[in-house]
């Protein structure tokens, strides 16, 4: 079973854990909340406070759940990419100094928006090298998730108050719609935005 796959056993929404090591026993049961052995597989509570994070963290190494952290995270990270754009562009002799915005495309590479001269060398550099845009899409994915912790705690906040008018204003967070990320690059700087998808 993949992770991420999704089923429900006595009215809980559960995911299976896999071991490290790849090897892949038969899923045991657990008690709602329980996370299973150490690095072991176990079924893990999808709504279980800790136990999801810790299937995350033995599953795929560390990350930050807290929304301060993973704004630092996601802060670092686009400096990074901005600066390492940057040198790209200048080994390449293109105009670093000319804002552009990156977008990820569905197939999981990179496109470049906006009025820079060299748009299309800039996304064919990108998409030439698989680490860069796989640091692009890294990005983008802490920053959909950062969005969706946010809206989910303010969903939260209006639902105690009234449940209908939370509900109306945050239906987007049940219709599955998926706003895209952007990164908007100016010299070294850059700041992430969503557009409709």
């Amino acid at each position: 079973m993949e992770i991420g796959q999704h089923y429900t056993t006595l009215g809980v929404t559960q995911l299976e854990a896999p071991r490290r090591g790849g090897h892949d026993p038969a899923p045991r049961t657990a008690a709602a909340g329980e996370a299973g052995s150490g690095g072991g597989q176990g079924v893990v509570n999808h709504i279980g406070g800790g136990t999801f994070r810790s299937a995350l963290l033995n599953a795929a190494g560390p990350l930050a759940t807290d929304p301060a952290s993973l704004e630092r995270e996601i802060a670092r990270e686009s400096g990074e990419l901005s600066r390492r754009l940057g040198e790209l562009l200048e080994e390449n002799g293109i105009d670093a100094e000319h804002p552009y915005q990156l977008r990820g495309t569905r197939e999981g590479g990179v496109e470049v928006l906006g009025g820079h001269p060299d748009n299309g060398r800039i996304e064919g550099l990108i998409n030439a090298d698989p680490k860069l845009s796989a640091r692009f899409n890294e990005i983008g994915a802490r920053s959909s998730l950062s969005r969706a912790m946010g809206q989910a705690s303010e969903f939260q906040g209006a639902y105690r108050n009234d449940p209908r008018a939370a509900t109306a204003r945050y239906a987007n967070l049940f219709l599955g719609e998926s706003p895209r990320f952007n990164l908007a690059i100016n010299g070294e700087s850059s700041r992430g935005y969503f557009t409709p998808g």
